[in-house]
């Protein structure tokens, strides 16, 4: 997401400046967007959100956080492959538990079951429980879903996720 002359900047860098900010992003846009543009103007090269791993050019990253909840969602989390599965991280941007589904799914169907899952808890907020069912629609492959805690992390690690994963397997 990153272009050569970005990471060639950015590898000629002298100093880093850390906006830390602890809380539900949707809420936070205004002082985000505040303090990036300080950033920038201020001759920043690029933005990393560190508790991601998520990397992005200003213009891109401005777009997205001033954007709807799908660009947000893409401006702070990440999809990532574990032994044992898929994950997103991030998810505690939005005071959420990350989703983790196995890694014997093809890969775009697992991003396809995550980002649809995941979006679906930051636009409807729904409530459910361990050992509820999820499907992305009336004909799809139900999911049986399990909270645990956020095990692929160590506590004090800034991907670390207090809210947990939810892990969906096949029901």
């Amino acid at each position: 997401r990153v272009g050569e002359d970005t990471l060639a900047a950015v590898a000629q860098h002298q100093s880093l400046a850390f906006l830390y900010i602890e809380g539900d992003v949707r809420g936070l846009r205004p002082s985000i967007t505040k303090y990036s543009q300080l950033l920038r103007d201020l001759g920043g090269t690029a933005v990393k959100v560190d508790s991601s791993g998520v990397a992005h050019e200003w213009d891109r990253w401005l777009a997205q956080i001033n954007g709807e909840d799908w660009p947000l969602y893409g401006a702070t989390v990440v999809l990532v492959g574990g032994d044992t599965h898929f994950y997103s991280c991030g998810m505690h941007h939005f005071g959420l538990a990350e989703c983790a589904v196995p890694r014997a799914l093809d890969a775009g169907d697992a991003a396809d079951l995550m980002n649809r899952f995941n979006m679906w808890r930051i636009s409807e907020a729904p409530h459910f429980e361990s050992g509820h069912t999820f499907s992305l629609d009336a004909d799809a492959p139900r999911w049986r879903l399990q909270h645990t805690d956020d095990t692929q992390h160590e506590p004090d690690a800034g991907y670390y996720n207090p809210h947990g994963v939810w892990v969906l397997s096949p029901a």
